[in-house]
């Protein structure tokens, strides 16, 4: 079988199951073959490299546009010739730009099955929407032969598309690097809270200070660190006027392998996001031990947390009272912290990498059969 996937970069949170589901069409089939067709070199805001593996690897020439923040929208050239070099047998399309609707109506003219993959759900959906989209999405859902969604908030959104339940499968998104083996106690982890990303509005940056504030000024939280602050001017100048310079480290942007060490420290690891499609972050920091607190905004909170960890985005006492239930209370945290690892079990590249291959075969046998 020849596989070939359309997305905009390879996350390295997807690297190890791109590798695996390629090994497996190889295994299955010495003619076999999975390729990526990418529509960016990189991410913007991201510190990834251009990852690569044992998968085959096409990026697309394109024209970029800006849409702010982390956004961008690229129109790319050459799909078709790509798509003809590789003749897959099944189209993987990884979200619904426009070279995945080039892509989707590639595949009806030559009679190949599509699997859809939208790691996002209706809230983060709706952030995006307008008609143009809609009509899109909705025809490249329609034709879909399997959708996957990252959980169960994007397992419904696709069933408001009008797609059956048998033909949605789920694949949670993994962390970006092996998890540790060894999950550190309470009085092991020295930082009281721990942010990890871009400190933006929408991912409820200034939320987040004004919840370290308040804390801090309990005397609850009294070690805070922010990964992630590649603009330390702009923040440093923020801290001080909050009271944090002197118990806040301030870490650049690092590489997902040394993830691990920083949030094997950390107490707990807040997302009050306005608007996440799933959340990684949480799962990568439930994956190292720490405690994980998120908006219900955030995509994977449904699967991942209990309802005390479920915050609204808005309301900073929430917060307070979450956060010093859990630093002042070590029962409870290692409790939660126990609850919440053991619902990442299918967070890992090996049940990613099954998924998408099954995806592929039950696709490919429903167009024989039709």
């Amino acid at each position: 079988m020849k596989i070939v996937l359309v997305t905009n970069i390879v996350p390295p949170y997807r690297q190890a199951a791109y590798g695996m589901l390629a090994h497996r069409v190889r295994t299955c089939d010495s003619e076999g073959e999975f390729r990526i067709i990418c529509t960016h070199h990189h991410e913007p805001q991201r510190s990834w490299p251009l990852l690569t593996g044992e998968f085959a690897q096409t990026i697309l020439p394109r024209a970029k546009i800006p849409l702010g923040e982390n956004r961008t929208i690229a129109i790319n050239f050459g799909l078709d010739r790509a798509l003809d070099h590789a003749r897959p047998d099944a189209l993987i399309l990884a979200g619904f730009g426009p070279t995945q609707w080039q892509a989707h109506l590639y595949a009806r003219r030559h009679n190949i099955p599509t699997i859809v993959q939208f790691d996002g759900w209706a809230a983060s959906d709706a952030a995006y929407q307008n008609p143009l989209r809609e009509n899109i999405r909705r025809r490249m859902i329609a034709r879909a032969s399997i959708c996957i969604a990252a959980g169960e908030n994007g397992r419904d959104w696709f069933v408001r598309f009008g797609k059956a339940g048998t033909d949605i499968l789920i694949a949670p998104i993994p962390p970006a690097f092996t998890p540790p083996d060894h999950r550190s106690g309470f009085n092991d982890r020295p930082v009281d809270l721990l942010w990890c990303g871009r400190p933006t509005r929408s991912k409820g940056f200034d939320t987040f200070l004004e919840i370290a504030s308040q804390l801090h000024r309990n005397g609850i939280a009294k070690n805070i660190r922010i990964v992630g602050a590649n603009h330390h001017n702009d923040i440093a100048d923020r801290l001080p006027r909050m009271g944090l310079s002197t118990v806040t480290e301030l870490v650049e942007n690092v590489a997902p392998s040394k993830l691990p060490a920083l949030y094997q420290q950390a107490k707990l690891c807040l997302l009050p996001s306005r608007n996440d499609a799933y959340g990684v972050t949480v799962i990568e920091a439930i994956a190292c031990g720490s405690v994980a607190l998120a908006t219900n905004r955030v995509g994977c909170t449904r699967d991942m947390l209990s309802s005390p960890e479920i915050l609204p985005s808005n309301i900073v006492p929430a917060w307070i009272d979450a956060c010093s239930r859990l630093l002042c209370d070590q029962a409870a945290w290692r409790k939660t912290q126990i609850t919440q690892h053991s619902r990442i079990t299918h967070n890992n590249p090996v049940h990613h990498t099954e998924t998408l291959w099954q995806a592929c075969l039950m696709a490919t046998n429903r167009m024989e059969a039709a």
